[in-house]
């Protein structure tokens, strides 16, 4: 199995790529609305006819460079009714600069700014740029908590929460509401004592007083909800302490009930648009044809490759394989694909009626392919899903698979018996946390007995990975029997054990508290 660590490192690699790309911006026809010092304070950006530096970000819209000399060009393009839209109401970027001012007005700490303008053509808004300094030293707060936050101490993190905290608690009471309250846009700066800064100012509101209640519970949700992945609930609980500013927490119970509730509502938004990505091509994802079948993958180039192997006719590998699973509907194995093991399942076409009633809907390897990644996005471990083939003839459907990194872990209904007792609670215990935020977040997994949840020793901590996800599902809100169904199945497993009752117990207590329901 390809391991997280190895994606970040992936996505790492790809991410310095793009910065060591040169890129370059025009300032032909530019009409400089503000120019600091004036039009003779900055005569270069007279003079010159493009900035060249180091691509940060791009777009068919956007495009963010540095230049060498330490200066962020943020480039906005406008086309069509768009172009028509923004002659009228005004540009992204020039809004952004116009926002940097009058929160610096306010002591609200953001980069400097340096110019913004426009292009026009015909009266009819092109594109607009916004120059800013580059904050010295400074990272964005994603790069900090995925590169550094691991190796802070104890006393160095609360010190760090503590300075976050009161951060955002003096924004709030200065009027300012950032509506992309996230990772990217917080730049934080560390000398002797911590210093934050608001990015991608276009998108805050500015209010004549502090924030009201509904407000504050808004944009406190939306920050955490963004923390999720990166920080646990000891740290967030930690920050609202000391942004309420208070001993205790139960002290704004009522106030956090609502934080959670937000947040899960935007999270919730924020996991369907993430997940959705799977379904088309884009930078993480592919979607294409190959004689009858029609194919998602993995945008990457092993999958690729994989992929290549599969085509034209999965069956070679799958017989290939080490057979785990030999069904009437299903055939699974574990195979081998240019040096590295894959687990493979094929979903088999049943007859004619099957075709036929599958055939204005999608197949059963779609719904799991769309149900892994949901799962994954929402942080529940699942084996990471590689590849989907459908195969369809005159629009009915035949035979389908879906691809999987292989995940070299034991089967919970084979360990058990290996374990001490006080292993089985602190496994049951991190189960019981894995389904607890699953079915919080709206997942169902619709097929819960032991053999199907894996558990991989690593140094002593036990981690779980969910598979066989053919019945998952995704909800707004799990309906309660499909609750009862899911940890039913699973307690079901543990009575056979003869350890039922004091097990079961310490489980739905543990649940309850990450689920936030009850089975009452």
């Amino acid at each position: 199995m390809t391991d997280q660590k190895d994606q970040d490192s992936n996505n790492t690699a790809l991410q310095q790529k793009s910065l060591d790309q040169r890129a370059n911006v025009a300032l032909n026809g530019i009409r400089w609305l503000y120019l600091r010092g004036g039009s003779a304070g900055l005569p270069n950006l007279q003079t010159e006819r493009q900035i060249n530096g180091h691509l940060v970000k791009s777009s068919h819209k956007r495009l963010v460079l540095c230049s060498h000399d330490g200066v962020f060009v943020k480039q906005v393009c406008y086309r069509g009714l768009r172009s028509l839209g923004k002659s009228l109401t005004g540009g992204t970027a020039c809004k952004e600069g116009r926002m940097n001012q009058r929160l610096a007005r306010r002591g609200v700490n953001v980069p400097d700014l340096i110019a913004y303008g426009v292009v026009k053509r015909f009266g009819f808004l092109q594109r607009d740029l916004l120059l800013t300094e580059k904050v010295n030293n400074a990272e964005s707060l994603e790069e900090f908590a995925v590169n550094r936050w691991e190796s802070t101490s104890f006393r160095e993190k609360n010190q760090f929460i503590r300075d976050f905290a009161n951060f955002i608690r003096t924004i709030h009471k200065k009027g300012v509401e950032h509506t992309d309250l996230h990772l990217g846009n917080i730049l934080v700066r560390k000398n002797s004592e911590n210093q934050f800064y608001l990015l991608d100012l276009d998108r805050v509101k500015l209010h004549d007083g502090l924030l009201n209640d509904n407000q504050t519970t808004k944009n406190l949700a939306l920050l955490l909800c963004t923390f999720q992945s990166l920080s646990s609930s000891l740290e967030r609980f930690r920050f609202l302490k000391y942004y309420y500013d208070v001993k205790h927490l139960r002290e704004a119970s009522s106030k956090l009930t609502k934080i959670e509730q937000a947040a899960l509502k935007i999270a919730s938004r924020i996991w369907a648009k993430k997940a959705t990505r799977c379904l088309y091509s884009n930078s993480k994802f592919v979607r294409g044809k190959s004689r009858s079948f029609k194919f998602h993958c993995v945008n990457r180039i092993e999958v690729e490759k994989a992929l290549e192997a599969l085509l034209p006719d999965p069956d070679n590998v799958l017989n290939n394989g080490v057979m785990l699973k030999d069904g009437r509907t299903v055939r699974a194995a574990k195979v081998r694909i240019n040096g590295q093991y894959y687990f493979l399942k094929r979903y088999n076409c049943k007859g004619t009626i099957y075709r036929i009633r599958n055939g204005f809907r999608r197949s059963r390897a779609a719904r799991t392919w769309f149900s892994t990644w949901s799962l994954a996005v929402r942080g529940v471990p699942v084996p990471q899903a590689l590849i989907c083939l459908v195969e369809r003839r005159l629009g009915l459907l035949e035979r389908s698979y879906i691809l999987y990194s292989y995940v070299d872990a034991c089967r919970l209904c084979d360990i058990w018996p290996l374990m001490n007792d006080l292993s089985k609670k602190r496994c049951l215990s991190k189960l019981a946390i894995v389904l607890g935020g699953m079915h919080r977040s709206g997942g169902y997994h619709g097929d819960l007995k032991w053999p199907n949840i894996l558990i991989k020793d690593i140094q002593g901590k036990y981690s779980i990975v969910l598979s066989d996800l053919d019945g998952s599902r995704i909800y707004s809100g799990v309906p309660p029997r499909k609750v009862f169904k899911d940890i039913g199945r699973l307690i079901s497993d543990l009575e056979k054990t003869g350890e039922y009752e004091e097990l079961k117990s310490s489980f739905l207590e543990t649940w309850q508290k990450w689920s936030g329901m009850s089975l009452e």
